[in-house]
């Protein structure tokens, strides 16, 4: 596809990536106010949180699967359909079980994003420029948390919490149409080999034993989770204990602490816009011919020798050689970048 339209769908996948989070982020900013007013107790509060964090984490995985067998255009678009409607019932809800349910449903919307949203975006951007297209993504993370912490709580503390939820539903609809609107691409379209395929092959949980079976997948697992036990707790209370502790107004509170999370997310921005570069930065072409000219010019002379001893003529393995070479350098360059 054109890489002008590639760029449109990023620019869609941003703005939606960017609601995603201030969603989620503005009900920590306006804990406070929604304890007083439901007259909730900590726990209850919490409970609003892992309502979201718990359906999320079950729903990501089916949602996952319909994404690699459907269209994932689709899935996005009912997904941000789902977060937003459940984001506008947060405003009008009435009673703490009315807000346990929509922030229950908000999970279920959002699970939907993320798997058909990263393998959307993978199938519009060739691997030399994905990761950094998966970066100005992530990018939109930091600031839906901006926005979700400092504007939520500013809206809470002029025009009422209510209106911060408000505020945010009606541009998510108008962004659900949007990807409804884009092209599904053919899976495995922006890859320079392999097969280009209308639908991924069945996904079975024997799949799922398969992924498992990767430590790299299992170590990413393990890190995420922790990154979220954490994360999940500070950012939830972070505002509520500023304002606690320092006797902070929403406002000010919800401002502070998304500077605090903002900055940490964008210190790691770096690397994701460094990681297209070892690829193109390891064992240079001028490298790789003397490599090919060593190995040669050593097979050639062995050759005879090789031939007196085992009677069999063997062939200069400099194909081979150079292969494996390149193979563990790009390993060496991808975990360590050279300066």
């Amino acid at each position: 596809m054109p890489r002008g339209y590639a760029r449109y769908v990023l620019g869609v996948m941003v703005g939606i990536n960017f609601l995603n989070y201030l969603d989620r982020y503005i009900l920590p900013s306006v804990a406070t106010r929604i304890q007083a007013e439901f007259h909730l107790t900590d726990s209850q509060v919490g409970l609003l949180g892992s309502a979201f964090l718990l359906v999320y984490a079950v729903a990501t995985i089916p949602f996952g699967i319909w994404a690699d067998r459907g269209v994932r255009k689709t899935v996005v678009g009912i997904g941000v359909t789902i977060w937003s409607l459940a984001t506008l019932f947060t405003g009008v809800a009435r009673s703490y079980t009315q807000l346990f349910v929509a922030r229950a449903v908000l999970g279920i919307g959002e699970a939907s994003y993320y798997p058909a949203g990263t393998a959307l975006l993978g199938d519009y951007f060739k691997k030399e420029g994905r990761g950094r297209a998966m970066s100005i993504w992530a990018a939109g993370t930091a600031v839906g948390i901006a926005v979700g912490f400092a504007g939520g709580g500013i809206v809470a503390s002029t025009l009422g919490w209510r209106a911060a939820f408000y505020m945010t539903a009606v541009p998510g609809l108008i962004f659900a149409i949007l990807a409804f609107g884009l092209r599904e691409p053919l899976r495995g379209a922006a890859e320079a080999k392999g097969p280009q395929m209308q639908t991924a092959p069945s996904i079975t949980w024997r799949t799922f034993l398969q992924l498992l079976q990767i430590p790299t997948l299992r170590s990413t697992i393990a890190a995420e989770t922790a990154l979220f036990f954490v994360l999940g707790g500070a950012a939830f209370w972070l505002p509520t204990y500023l304002s606690r502790r320092f006797g902070l107004g929403t406002g000010t509170a919800g401002t502070l602490a998304g500077a605090v999370l903002v900055l940490g997310l964008l210190a790691g921005s770096p690397g994701a816009l460094r990681s297209d570069v070892p690829a193109r930065r390891c064992l240079p072409l001028p490298v790789q011919r003397s490599l090919y000219r060593h190995q040669a010019e050593r097979g050639a002379a062995d050759g005879p020798r090789q031939r007196g001893h085992t009677g069999v003529a063997d062939r200069a393995p400099s194909g081979r050689f150079v292969r494996t070479v390149c193979d563990r350098q790009a390993f060496r360059c991808a975990r360590q970048p050279p300066a």
